[in-house]
């Protein structure tokens, strides 16, 4: 398990089965365990990176410090000096007592059949966010 002390974004390596795990910094159960959501993004099952044109999608995961103009993954309006996309919104801020985003990029898979054409509707991503911890048991 490797602690997230500051702004960042990583990747995921389908070989290691990577999880990400956002922890309460005091909130435990009565266990005394931290409670938590667990994000398993192995649902997301294809995955594209981008060119280096589209600096948002050199990560699959970034976590930022919550502000209230950065709404938008990409495209975000910049009018109030706010940064463009996720990836400028990486500063190095410290997420200790922060509240903070967790940014999961998804991409789409594609099986076309000839009736699509030319329109590609068909398509499936995701991932799961869990709650984990919140009971020191199962409730039911």
């Amino acid at each position: 398990m490797t602690r997230l002390t500051t702004e960042t974004g990583r990747s995921t390596d389908p070989d290691t089965k990577r999880s990400w795990r956002v922890r309460d910094g005091a909130l435990t159960n009565s266990d005394g365990h931290a409670i938590s959501y667990q994000l398993d993004a192995r649902r997301a099952g294809y995955r594209y990176v981008g060119p280096d044109t589209a600096p948002w999608n050199q990560h699959d995961v970034y976590v930022t410090v919550a502000r209230p103009c950065e709404r938008l993954a990409v495209r975000n309006p910049t009018t109030t000096g706010c940064a463009a996309d996720v990836a400028g919104y990486v500063s190095g801020e410290s997420l200790n007592g922060a509240d903070i985003v967790l940014w999961h990029r998804v991409t789409a898979h594609r099986l076309p059949r000839a009736e699509d054409t030319p329109a590609l509707a068909v398509q499936w991503h995701g991932f799961q966010l869990l709650p984990r911890d919140w009971t020191a048991q199962n409730p039911f």
